[in-house]
Order: structure tokens, then C-alpha cells, then sequence
């Protein structure tokens, strides 16, 4: 099978295959003398995109802080990465926001600690026989360090996804002022 524009090849004679690098300029509508290289040095919300709520949710806050800023940022980790991969998914399909940058990495959490919070957090008993419990555990700082040797870190799968408003949406913000006095843009 063969792409539009390109030869095909004969059988038996050997190719390099093709391999296409996207540039920046390919994955915004930004003008061609736009760079978005800077996109570092810009301003931006970054939404904690959660599995709990759906991707409609975070489109639409992505979408009121596209009214102030240029950038915004979808960050996720683990399950809430189809969340934050359809919310910038649906910007784009509404052309209110292009997808310009999408950065993978895996992040060291802590693992929860549900056990130790409701121990210390239970009432003492009444009687002789908890005075001899309490005695017989070690001093509070060498089970905390204890503890911590054996805790294994956890890493998490991470997803960031940057975009950018479109020239679109910004001539419609600029045409329709009422919508950046409803986002609080007003002049304070």
C-alpha cells in the first residue's frame, strides 16, 4: 500500500524506511511566524485531571482558562489519563484549543498510609492492660524510621498535555467581550 505522494516501490529492492519528525509547527494553527519553542516561559493553569469526574468537566474548566491564558496544561496520572487525553480530544474536535505538546513520565508517590493514620489517631484504651502495650512498643522515632526503610516508593504513570487557544477562539472571545466579563476577566 502506498501513501499519496510517494512512489512505490519495486518488489525485491531493498528501502530505508520512512520515518516522518513532526515539527512544532505542524501541531498548532498558530501562525508560521509564531514559535512556540517558549512554551516553557508561558503562564499557564495546570489542571489535576482526576478518574472521579469525566472528561466534560475538565473540558469545560480548560476552557474558561483558555479565555485568560494562551496555555493550559491537563496533568493526570494512571487512570485519569483517558480523562485528561479525551478532555484535550475534545478542545481540539471544538477547535477551542490545539494540542501542542504531550509529555509522558513516570512520578514517585507515597503510598498511603491508612493503617498508621488510624492508629494514631484511635482512643488510648481504658485499664492496666494498655499501659502495658503502650510500654512494650518501641519509642515513636525508631519505628518512623524503621518504617520508612522498608516503605517501597511507588511510581505512577504521569501524563501532561499542553494546549494552545486557537486564533479561532481568540477572534471569537475578541468578537463576544460579555464571554471574558463572565470568566472574571474584567478590569479590577
Amino acid at each position: 500500500m502506498t501513501e499519496p505522494g510517494k512512489q512505490s516501490h519495486v518488489e525485491g529492492e531493498k528501502t530505508a524506511p520512512q520515518h516522518q519528525q513532526l515539527q512544532p509547527s505542524t501541531l498548532t494553527d498558530a501562525p508560521a511566524g509564531d514559535n512556540i519553542d517558549n512554551i516553557d516561559d508561558q503562564p499557564r493553569q495546570v489542571i489535576a485531571v482526576s478518574a472521579s469526574k469525566g472528561p466534560a468537566a475538565f473540558f469545560n474548566l480548560a476552557r474558561k482558562f483558555l479565555v485568560t491564558d494562551e496555555y493550559c496544561d491537563l496533568s493526570a496520572l494512571e487512570g485519569a489519563i483517558v480523562a485528561a487525553v479525551d478532555a484535550a480530544h475534545l478542545l481540539e474536535r471544538s477547535k477551542l484549543a490545539s494540542i501542542v505538546r504531550v509529555t509522558t513520565s513516570y512520578v514517585t508517590v507515597e503510598p498511603k498510609r491508612k493503617k498508621q493514620q488510624q492508629q494514631q489517631g484511635a482512643p488510648p484504651e481504658q485499664g492496666g492492660e494498655a499501659a502495658s502495650n503502650v510500654a512494650s512498643l518501641p519509642p515513636a522515632s525508631e519505628e518512623q524510621e524503621r518504617r520508612s526503610n522498608t516503605t517501597r516508593e511507588l511510581r505512577r504513570a504521569r501524563i501532561v498535555i499542553t494546549v494552545r487557544r486557537t486564533q479561532s477562539y481568540k477572534a471569537w472571545l475578541e468578537e463576544n467581550p460579555l464571554q471574558a466579563v463572565i470568566a472574571g476577566d474584567v478590569g479590577d
